[in-house]
């Protein structure tokens, strides 16, 4: 064999056993994606509730105006996250 052979088909000469990844299991997965969107939204709330504060609201603003593409909620995680940007 040649050289690409040896390194390609090593495996298989070898009866190596591939490596076994864990199995998706849906229901864990769905847990999963529903404990993140409930803190992405307890984000947005708590955001919120800070724009009383006229500096904050003012942050708002101007994040709102640099990203005007992006839906109101969007804008207060980039708040909650990164305010500077």
């Amino acid at each position: 064999m040649g050289a690409y052979d040896d390194v390609l088909f090593a495996g298989e000469e070898t009866g190596a056993a591939e490596p076994v990844s864990p199995e998706f299991n849906p229901k864990e997965y769905q847990e999963q994606k529903q404990q993140e969107r409930d803190r992405v939204y307890d984000m947005i709330d708590k955001t919120t509730l800070e724009l009383v504060d006229p500096n904050k609201l003012k942050e708002y603003l101007d994040i709102q105006a640099r990203f005007n593409l992006y839906r109101p909620g969007n804008v207060l995680l980039i708040q909650a996250q990164l305010p500077k940007a």
